[in-house]
């Protein structure tokens, strides 16, 4: 399970607990993208926002009866979310523009619409990593290619690199600052 899911699996555990911490960063984690992929398109920005609230409330009362799937939280919340578009649509009287064989094909294009924005946003994020990474030291590459890339021991990265795994430690840590800084946005005013 990648670490990033196991992160996210412990806050929902603890939210379940009853933590309102780790509720809030669970939520915090999904609710952007629900609101950007599945509620604007169909609210707009007033009502959008409104709904998203009501989907934290949502999720928030009925988390104890959530069961931890690979995919994590953002399913659960999603079909919270379009049920509450539903919902919307009704409390204000108007028609939806589907009936409700159409509701299914509406979830799944909106599903596959939201994936295709979130891989765009990945792959934007491969490139600018990528970017950042061939301008970065020769030395600095070659570490957290080996150690994070492809997930080497320490042992296994200073016997490669020929450095005793102290030097390792320092490169590694300094190959980590120097990516983060050249991952961060110019600063305004800059070219």
């Amino acid at each position: 399970m990648p670490e990033d899911k196991k992160d996210e699996r412990l806050l929902v555990e603890r939210a379940q607990l009853g933590d309102r911490k780790a509720l809030g960063q669970v939520l915090m984690m999904h609710g952007p993208r629900i609101y950007k992929f599945v509620l604007l398109p169909k609210l707009g920005v007033t009502s959008a926002k409104e709904v998203l609230s009501e989907v934290y409330v949502r999720t928030a009362t009925t988390i104890t009866h959530f069961v931890w799937q690979p995919s994590g939280l953002y399913p659960y919340m999603k079909t919270i979310a379009v049920r509450l578009v539903i919902d919307e649509f009704r409390r204000k009287k108007r028609s939806p523009l589907w009936n409700g064989e159409d509701i299914e094909h509406t979830l799944a294009d909106t599903h596959a619409m939201s994936e295709n924005a979130e891989r765009e946003e990945i792959d934007a994020k491969r490139t600018q990593i990528s970017n950042a990474m061939a301008a970065l030291h020769p030395r600095y590459r070659e570490v957290l290619t080996l150690r994070v890339l492809e997930d080497r021991s320490r042992e296994e990265v200073s016997a490669a690199m020929g450095v005793n795994v102290a030097t390792l430690d320092v490169l590694l840590s300094r190959a980590t600052k120097a990516l983060k800084a050249a991952l961060m946005p110019a600063p305004q005013g800059t070219p």
